[in-house]
């Protein structure tokens, strides 16, 4: 009986705890064009994932290119970036 009058909070629960990680990214700052090489990009203190081509990337988040490595990024204002090898950037404030 608790289980059946529980049901309806713990979905509740569970899809709270699922919208953190996204609520958690931010702003969109733009999408990556193009990489070549290891390119990496992620928060501070959090695991970095591998930037793909068309791949959002947002305020707060750091861009990291590997020597021999490029990036070339469309922020959202329309404006266009290329990180060269061996950099790191980070988007501390995007508007």
């Amino acid at each position: 009986m608790f289980v059946k009058s529980c049901w309806p909070l713990m979905l509740f629960a569970a899809l709270v705890a699922a919208t953190g990680p996204v609520c958690a990214q931010g702003t969109e700052a733009g999408r990556f064009l193009s990489v070549v090489g290891d390119v990496r990009v992620g928060r501070e203190g959090a695991p970095q994932r591998v930037a793909q081509r068309a791949a959002e990337f947002y305020e707060g988040e750091s861009i990291v290119t590997a020597v021999g490595a490029l990036a070339q990024l469309r922020m959202t204002d329309g404006a266009l970036m290329s990180v060269r090898g061996d950099t790191e950037i980070k988007l501390e404030r995007f508007s």
